[in-house]
């Protein structure tokens, strides 16, 4: 029952902070995408480039989900 109760609360909070951090998510998402589709046509590939490409796409994701998975890990650290 115990077990039940900390997957149901964390659960449950990891929806709230969905609903608070969606647009803050969605916002970086449509930022980085506008940014990779628009240099698209003057991207030179190359091994260096695709180096900076990836650090800055994995930078990108970390920060968006940085806040939700915070929470997250707090919520059931705390439970």
């Amino acid at each position: 029952m115990s077990q039940m109760l900390t997957s149901s609360l964390t659960l449950l909070v990891g929806i709230v902070s969905l609903y608070i951090f969606g647009s803050f998510m969605m916002d970086g998402l449509k930022k980085s995408s506008v940014d990779i589709f628009s240099s698209m046509g003057t991207f030179k590939l190359t091994e260096a480039n695709l180096h900076i490409l990836m650090i800055k796409l994995f930078g990108t994701i970390v920060l968006l989900l940085t806040p939700l998975i915070i929470t997250i890990i707090a919520t059931s650290m705390l439970s």
